[in-house]
Parts: C-alpha cells; sequence; structure tokens
C-alpha cells in the first residue's frame, strides 16, 4: 500500500508495522504452499480456514481501510486500484491471488520507506556535515561569523 512521505518522517521513529505485516503475509503463503506441496490436505486453522485465506482476508482488509482512510482525506490512488482486485480475488474465490497482490504492494512499501529512510539519513548526514562559521571580508578585514549572520553579497 503505498504511502506519501513528509517531513515528519525524519523525526519519528521509523514503523516496523508493514514489515511486520509483510513477513506475516509471506509466512501464511509459504504455510499453504508448503502443506499444499507436502501433502494433499492442506494444513487447516480453526473453523476450517486455510493460511492463504487468512491472508487475503487480513490483506485485503488493510488495504480497504487505508483506501476509505484517503476517500475520506479527499485523496484516490493506487490503492483503489489494489483493493477492487482483492475484494474481486475474494469473492471468486481465489485467496492467493488476493493474498499475492497485497504482499507485492507491502513488499513495494517496505522497499520504498527503507531508501527515503536511508535517503532522510543521508540528507542529515550533509547537513552536519556543513560547516557552522564563515569567514567573510567586512570592511577591510576578515571575520569568523556563524553562518546565520552571514548575509546575500558578503565575500566569503
Amino acid at each position: 500500500m503505498h504511502r506519501e512521505h513528509h517531513d515528519e518522517d525524519i523525526r519519528r521513529p521509523h514503523d516496523r508495522g508493514p514489515l511486520a505485516f509483510t513477513i506475516l503475509l509471506a509466512a501464511l503463503l509459504l504455510a499453504d504452499l508448503l502443506t499444499r506441496v507436502t501433502s494433499q490436505d492442506p494444513l487447516r486453522w480453526p473453523f476450517g480456514v486455510s493460511p492463504v485465506w487468512v491472508a487475503a482476508i487480513l490483506g485485503t482488509l488493510r488495504i480497504t481501510y487505508q483506501v476509505l482512510e484517503d476517500l475520506l482525506a479527499g485523496r484516490i490512488g493506487v490503492n483503489l486500484a489494489l483493493a477492487q482486485a482483492c475484494l474481486a480475488a475474494v469473492v471468486l474465490r481465489e485467496p492467493f491471488v488476493a493474498a499475492e497482490v497485497v504482499l507485492i504492494s507491502c513488499v513495494g512499501e517496505v522497499l520504498e520507506a527503507w531508501t527515503a529512510g536511508r535517503a532522510y539519513q543521508a540528507i542529515g548526514r550533509l547537513f552536519e556535515s556543513a560547516p557552522q562559521t564563515a569567514r567573510v571580508w567586512r570592511g577591510d578585514d576578515w571575520h569568523d561569523l556563524p553562518i546565520a549572520e552571514v548575509i546575500p553579497g558578503d565575500r566569503v
């Protein structure tokens, strides 16, 4: 599920929720695939629900919630198409497709957040490495001044 990155993301600790959800979906899909490969009767959870159905329902609920949140905020984005695809797959009784759509989107979101975090860190280090003082020619001599006191047109 795509998420916009804002300036406050730099100051907030990184949210591990999307990564945890992605790992959960991947584990559920893997569990279902492994049980189908190793036995004729797939692993059944309580109430006769297989892991792939749990992944499909959790993923569809998460993305549908995000779409509703976006619509209430007056935004329409790619999540709307993803939610439609997931809901259609669930209605057509194709839980693997619904879970796969959400998993691919979640992996993209995690990679995007990781990349944005690294970029913010690099920019932060760049600003930290900037000099705090400048040698400025004022009058007939050089002066060491804080950066805040340098004005446009100064000879630096």
